[in-house]
């Protein structure tokens, strides 16, 4: 299989494995709202996001074990993984049962449903615990080109969780058939997981390794520290929205802005799989430079095509999910500032992991992620009361804004980039912009008429997007900018 064919397998790989997890999850929540009721799945989503957290247990030391991957020696990658392991087999155990601890005290719950949450809880934390072990084999597996095995991996637990869920609830309602269904899926997907890496390096290990001394822990510590305060900093950048504007507004606005950020959120998240698919090239200097102009074009045009034809068109789609909330101000003013705020997010997101990758370490990614979330909940704070909505979408633009001009700034010295080589590797997304901000505008009322014009409207502004982004791709002449083997360091 040609390069070409197999970037474009695993960008394909990558979007299909975020797909299937997706719609599981979808699946999952209407069946525990449909048999076990609203006060069950409330419960059922802090559950859920409890397991989920467990992820960071890592203390960043995946992110540790991408840039060991991403070199020639094997060994660093291999110790990484045994150290990676220790960390998450110490801490995961009494993360989970810490957090068990509180999610016992379900406010306002029947007594039922208390001991349903205590015995599902148990079996959600033992999940969680799962698949935090998956972490570090996953990131090394997606630098050395696994995405595809990957994916396969993610169909599968996916595939059996909402078997098991379902069955289980046909059998008996409580909240034990989502935590099974949960504590299934993860084994599977760990276990492929593992496999799969270790198809690619049969000397990774199976068991929680310590460093052979205590300066091999300087390096990885410092790089799971940058990736720790990204995940830390952008989660608090992300939540922090809802929380401030929840005590400022009514619930009714709240609704309506939450519906717009889960719509830009959802789109964003599935077009950035083109990062993860890159990551094998990202990391290799020879290759970075065409797959950087590669990743940001195809990232870039998917979502500043799609945010635009949500933001247009997208009412007759966004009012057949979400019911009329989808129909207020609030929404559509959500939908144009963090849509804006994405395309952003999509200008930079490539560079960033080319920085975490290549740079001298991963704080030259982190440093302008962080202070982007700094300016973010800044904003956010000083100016949610007086501001409302606008200040809850536009801290979030005002901070990606800053990351990405920051990111820049570093990711042109790793790969000798010019100021017009940026622009150049950014003109695609902008062409894009132009073609479907143009039909997407013109196509306004008849997105808003019903679910089919909404549907066919999105389809062709975005269409139109894409088809603009591509043209203005194609036609830039090709620089070998970076290929003659070494590059900066920021």
């Amino acid at each position: 299989m040609s390069a070409h064919r197999t970037t474009l397998a695993d960008m394909l790989a990558a979007g299909a494995r975020h797909l299937v997890a997706v719609v599981a999850g979808v699946v999952t929540i209407g069946l525990v709202a449909r048999r076990l009721g609203p006060d069950a799945l409330g419960a059922w989503a802090l559950l859920g996001t409890a397991s989920f957290l467990l992820g960071v247990t890592d203390l960043g030391l995946s992110a540790a074990v991408q840039r060991a991957a991403a070199r020639p020696e094997v060994e660093p990658a291999r110790r990484l993984v045994g150290l990676a392991l220790l960390v998450v087999a110490t801490l995961a155990p009494l993360a989970a049962c810490l957090s068990l601890g509180f999610l016992l005290d379900v406010p306002g719950a029947a007594s039922a449903l208390r001991a349903d949450v205590a015995r599902a809880g148990a079996v959600a934390m033992s999940a969680g615990v799962v698949g935090a072990l998956a972490f570090p084999f996953r990131s090394f597996a997606l630098v050395r080109g696994g995405m595809r095995c990957l994916a396969e991996a993610r169909a599968a637990s996916s595939a059996a969780q909402v078997v098991v869920t379902a069955t289980w609830l046909s059998l008996r309602p409580t909240l034990l058939a989502p935590a099974v269904g949960l504590l299934v899926a993860a084994l599977i997907e760990t276990a492929l997981t593992v496999r799969a890496a270790r198809r690619i390096d049969r000397g990774l290990p199976l068991v929680p390794a310590l460093p052979g001394s205590l300066r091999e822990l300087a390096a990885p510590l410092r790089d799971g520290a940058a990736s720790l305060a990204i995940n830390l900093f952008t989660l608090a950048a992300v939540r922090a929205d809802v929380l401030v504007l929840a005590h400022v507004a009514p619930l009714s606005v709240v609704a309506g802005y939450g519906v717009g950020a889960r719509a830009v959120d959802q789109s964003f998240t599935f077009a950035k799989q083109v990062s993860a698919a890159l990551l094998p090239r990202l990391g290799d200097p020879a290759t970075r430079d065409g797959a950087v102009r590669l990743g940001t074009a195809v990232l870039g045009v998917l979502v500043t095509s799609g945010i635009a034809a949500l933001a247009f068109d997208g009412a007759g789609l966004l009012t057949a999910w979400a019911g009329a909330v989808a129909a207020q101000r609030e929404t559509a003013l959500a939908l144009a500032l963090l849509g804006s705020a994405a395309v952003f997010a999509a200008a930079h997101e490539v560079a960033a992991s080319t920085l975490l990758l290549g740079g001298r370490t991963a704080w030259a990614s982190a440093a302008p992620i962080i202070a982007g979330s700094l300016l973010n909940v800044t904003a956010l704070l000083a100016l949610a009361r007086a501001g409302g909505v606008w200040a809850a979408a536009g801290s979030t633009l005002l901070g990606n804004a800053l990351t990405t001009v920051l990111v820049w700034s570093k990711a042109r010295r790793l790969l000798r980039w010019s100021a017009r080589d940026v622009a150049s590797a950014l003109a695609p997304m902008a062409a894009a912009g132009a073609a479907s901000l143009s039909v997407g505008w013109a196509l306004a009322d008849r997105g808003a008429a019903s679910l089919a014009g909404s549907a066919a409207a999105c389809m062709l502004t975005t269409a139109t997007g894409l088809a603009a982004g591509a043209w203005v791709a194609l036609r830039r002449p090709t620089r070998a900018v970076g290929l003659a083997g070494g590059a900066g360091v920021p």
